[in-house]
């Protein structure tokens, strides 16, 4: 069943969440995931234009609550998603 169509308000604030694979932790120390993401985030606020309110990280997962004036969550988080699974990847060989 596919999900359902969220609609992308400019002004309501959106609460991300996402966790490893299997529930597993992290296959870095924290410090270099914090590294890893924190230059993702910068990206998708000068990019995207997305105004992060908090992060948080945690061993195996992530709590991000973001506003999107423009309308482009899908695509930035897409982008965000992408790109740290690749660099955390890389990073833990």
């Amino acid at each position: 069943m596919p999900r359902k169509r969220i609609l992308i308000l400019a002004d309501d604030p959106y609460h991300i969440t996402a966790r490893c694979v299997n529930r597993e932790w992290f296959h870095l120390p924290l410090p270099s995931v914090w590294r890893g993401m924190e230059d993702h985030l910068y990206f998708l606020h000068i990019a995207y234009g997305i105004r992060i309110h908090a992060f948080v990280l945690m061993a195996n997962h992530f709590h991000l609550t973001l506003r999107a004036p423009q309308g482009n969550l899908p695509q930035a988080l897409h982008y965000f998603m992408r790109e740290t699974s690749r660099e955390l990847n890389r990073l833990s060989g």
